[in-house]
């Protein structure tokens, strides 16, 4: 088994984006662990995926598509905050 850090450092991805990828299903943790526990991963199964190309590359967007809407999200929530200030 594998926790998140051993996962995101095998994928070649940041720890910090493991919830997003579990959110978008492309890693299902073992088990049915509860929303605040830790999560570990079958390190067989990562293993291959880490070999797979086409999964990298889904894996990749995930990511980028997770940050994108919470970057747009932060910036739509900055300038409600500015607008009613003049």
């Amino acid at each position: 088994m594998l926790n998140a850090q051993q996962t995101a450092a095998v994928l070649g991805v940041g720890e910090h984006d493991i919830p997003a990828l579990i959110r978008s299903g492309l890693l299902e943790p073992l088990g049915d662990p509860q929303a605040n526990a830790v999560k570990y991963f079958a390190g067989i199964q990562i293993l291959e995926m880490a070999g797979d190309p086409a999964f990298l590359g889904k894996l990749r967007n995930a990511i980028y598509e997770y940050w994108q809407g919470k970057n747009t999200a932060k910036n739509k929530s900055h300038i409600r905050r500015t607008n009613g200030r003049h």
